[in-house]
């Protein structure tokens, strides 16, 4: 499995702006090989808030598919695309890849 993690920096008093933007269906939802997205807040600073947003994939090969599909292509050249809005507040975005060595899940005894 991989995994791409956005972490994300806001201003204070944007939740509902923060909310509304990451409760948008994500482009890749329907695409092969995707997994999951989770979405995580932070909002212990002072500051900031911090969102983490983490992509799941089946691997690599499925999110550079996805990365090199006609359809991310696309959403990235039509500039008028939701994709392209700054979400209100953003102050900083760092981006990280990962291949996931270790996933536990719930098992009932």
């Amino acid at each position: 499995m991989y995994a791409i993690s956005r972490i994300m920096s806001f201003k204070k008093g944007h939740i509902e702006h923060i909310e509304a933007h990451f409760k948008r269906q994500p482009p890749m939802l329907h695409f092969p090989g995707f997994i999951r997205r989770d979405v995580l807040l932070n909002q212990q600073n002072e500051d900031i808030d911090i969102v983490r947003m983490i992509i799941y994939w089946e691997s690599k090969e499925a999110y550079y598919r996805f990365e090199g599909s006609p359809e991310h292509i696309a959403m990235h050249r039509d500039k008028n695309n939701p994709h392209h809005q700054k979400p209100e507040g953003l102050i900083d975005v760092k981006r990280e890849a990962y291949h996931v060595i270790a996933s536990d899940i719930y098992v009932s005894k």
